[in-house]
């Protein structure tokens, strides 16, 4: 929120401006309050399990998956949260907390970092020559990042493999995303997310960009959707 007009210069600090900020606010909370009113009742079930691997038991079918994986930034969440982590006892030390950075998708940070300069790709994008060519383009600049990115797109290849087997045949799915830039190379996040998506039998696959990014010119947030074809999906997918 700015109080500078355009030309950067201050507003003028008057009643009326006053007023004017004031009635903008009431009318957000009021819109608030008003959609808040509305609160359906139904019994919710949280599961704890990594999203590269699901198991198939885990009991029911889902029609729907909306979320926002982690950015392809190198930014660790486990890192930003860990205070509260200690402090809700979920972790005691500072290994614990790198090792959960490790399981979750992108997640370097700590000694992380030193886990992903010694790691190897399984070899799931190994035919895909545009995908290898990105990554030795990065790798020129930074060996460590090349991994990450490698890495991250890995943690994705299993996560919506071991996805199709929780989807009932009619689920949609949607992903919020952003693409990054490292050095010069631009890592097309929702192109790849949605090839990946097609390779495992999901049909209709969109991608909607919804913002530009203020870190880097370039950058932006995506929508990227599908729809689960049971049909299709059966077929086997090699690595």
């Amino acid at each position: 929120m700015s109080f500078k007009t355009d030309d950067g210069s201050r507003i003028p600090e008057s009643l009326a401006t006053t007023k004017r900020i004031l009635s903008s606010f009431e009318e957000a909370v009021r819109s608030i309050v008003s959609d808040a009113r509305e609160n359906p009742r139904a019994t919710v079930r949280v599961l704890t399990h990594n999203s590269k691997q699901m198991p198939a038991g885990m009991g029911k079918m889902y029609s729907s998956v909306i979320t926002s994986p982690p950015y392809t930034n190198r930014i660790s969440y486990v890192r930003e949260v860990r205070p509260y982590m200690y402090w809700l006892a979920f972790i005691d030390n500072a290994r614990q907390a790198s090792k959960l950075d490790w399981e979750a998708i992108g997640g370097t940070w700590g000694i992380a970092t030193s886990w992903l300069m010694r790691w190897s790709p399984v070899g799931y994008f190994g035919s895909d020559a545009a995908f290898l060519r990105m990554i030795e383009r990065i790798r020129l600049k930074s060996p460590l990042l090349a991994n990450y990115v490698h890495r991250y797109f890995e943690d994705m290849y299993s996560h919506f493999s071991s996805l199709r087997s929780v989807l009932r045949g009619d689920a949609e799915i949607h992903y919020i995303i952003g693409n990054p830039k490292f050095y010069d190379v631009i890592v097309p996040t929702e192109e790849i997310c949605s090839g990946l998506l097609e390779r495992f039998g999901f049909k209709e696959t969109r991608i909607e960009r919804l913002r530009r990014r203020t870190s880097k010119k370039q950058l932006h947030e995506y929508h990227v959707s599908a729809k689960w074809d049971r049909c299709r999906g059966t077929e086997s997918v090699g690595i």
